[in-house]
């Protein structure tokens, strides 16, 4: 039996539709503290994968990965001056990292992000 080349590999480069405008907007309303990181969690590769070609995976092969993807929105004022750099950029970051959160905006509708440290950040995905 043969597969296919390249059937087990992820493609993290493929990045997802993401409204960034709406989770900024919403993020005016809340303010980390200390070294905390305001996270828009994305759709991890894996997800993405399995919704492409249509395989539906068993619970414990959905919990291999202890990192996921999402956008950093906002830091606290004591955060590290590269987590800094990194806002507005689609990173990599701990699966299992925080808090997820739950922001509500004026017009009624509610943005969902993750409260984390900046030192739950792995780096940058290009």
């Amino acid at each position: 039996m043969s597969f296919a080349k390249n059937q087990n590999v992820i493609d993290a480069t493929a990045s997802p539709a993401t409204d960034l405008k709406k989770a900024q907007a919403a993020a005016k309303h809340f303010d980390p503290a200390y070294d905390r990181v305001l996270i828009k969690r994305e759709v991890s590769a894996l997800e993405r994968k399995t919704a492409k070609s249509g395989i539906i995976l068993t619970e414990q092969t959905k919990e291999t990965t202890k990192s996921a993807e999402g956008y950093l929105i906002k830091c606290g004022p004591t955060a590290d001056s590269e987590a800094f750099a990194l806002i507005g950029k689609r990173i990599l970051f701990s699966k299992y990292t925080g808090e997820d959160i739950i922001v509500p905006l004026p017009d009624g509708s509610k943005e969902e992000f993750v409260l984390g440290t900046d030192t739950d950040i792995y780096g940058e995905l290009k």
